[in-house]
């Protein structure tokens, strides 16, 4: 696959997916369920949300332009974020069950679920920016001259 596709399908997943749900909490009392995304980071002015749009509108633009390794950088950059604020999440999830009665939870029927389907976009938006600018060189557009043979070399004039 050629690098400039690969790397602005990278870019779009990336898109997507902080669009994409990626914890749901439920209220079964209630019939309530509420869904967040990177996108909702990026509304209440999370500097990782903005990281990660950044990231994955500066892919599809280096993308274009056949800055390929650089998406290297911005697949490394959103690789990071993501997995870091999967990491805190879960952490976070797991103290405030361990904080609160859990069968007081339970009880009022409140669930928190991770969406994965989310992180999986987001984690292979991530990857395929990646591939994309390792097995890739900077390569100059194509020009006017693009697969056009040499020049012939200037004619010889003898006893200069």
């Amino acid at each position: 696959m050629d690098s400039r596709i690969l790397g602005i399908i990278g870019g779009v997943l990336v898109l997507i997916g902080i669009f994409l749900p990626i914890v749901t909490v439920d209220v079964a009392q209630a019939n309530i369920s509420q869904s967040a995304s990177f996108f909702d980071a990026v509304k209440a002015g999370s500097w990782e949300g903005y990281v990660v749009l950044l990231a994955g509108i500066a892919s599809i633009i280096l993308a274009v332009l056949r800055k390929y390794r650089l998406l290297i950088l911005t697949g490394v950059i959103t690789l990071g974020v993501v997995v870091l604020n999967l990491l805190n999440m879960k952490a976070s999830i797991a103290k405030a069950m361990g904080q609160t009665d859990a069968a007081a939870l339970e009880a009022m029927g409140v669930s928190v679920n991770t969406q994965w389907l989310g992180w999986i976009v987001l984690i292979l938006g991530a990857l395929a920016l990646i591939a994309a600018g390792a097995m890739s060189r900077n390569a100059p557009a194509p020009g006017m001259n693009y697969g056009a043979p040499p020049p012939p070399p200037p004619p010889y004039t003898p006893g200069r």
